[in-house]
């Protein structure tokens, strides 16, 4: 039973960990403006990085909605990221200045762990709400 246990607990421990967190903004004003960091939370590298970022839904301030597609940006690559580290993810391809309202979007991201032939999959779901200054926040929403 505890070598069950304990053989459970080492795969588990060796999984990958993302996480994606803003890291800036090109125009503070534009909720497409935000720069985000994708980051290898877990103990040993991944491989094969693909991200892309999907725009799910947009409510306008005219009250309308648009969403349901997304871009690959050639930047959203890396052929490997250590653990520890992190790469930059600009979803920068449309600008939506004095058009959002609000804004939700998935950043998906393919990787293959060092120690799998496939690549995993992970989404990550983010919202983004217009601050009193006219700037945007974008948060996570757990999946």
């Amino acid at each position: 039973m505890f070598v069950i246990v304990g053989a459970a607990s080492a795969v588990i421990s060796f999984l990958p960990k993302l996480s994606i967190e803003p890291s800036g903004t090109v125009r503070s004003q534009d909720p497409m403006g935000t720069v985000f960091q994708l980051g290898n939370d877990g103990p040993l590298p991944i491989w094969d990085i693909e991200a892309l970022c999907y725009l799910e839904d947009v409510n306008t301030t005219t009250h309308n909605h648009f969403g349901g597609f997304g871009f690959e940006n050639p930047n959203s690559h890396a052929d490997k990221l250590s653990s520890g580290h992190k790469m930059t993810l600009p979803c920068m391809r449309w600008n939506l200045e004095n058009v959002a309202a609000s804004a939700k979007m998935d950043v998906l991201v393919s990787y293959r762990p060092i120690w799998a032939l496939w690549h995993r999959h992970e989404a990550f779901l983010l919202e983004a709400e217009k601050a009193r200054d006219g700037t945007w926040v974008w948060k996570s929403i757990p999946n």
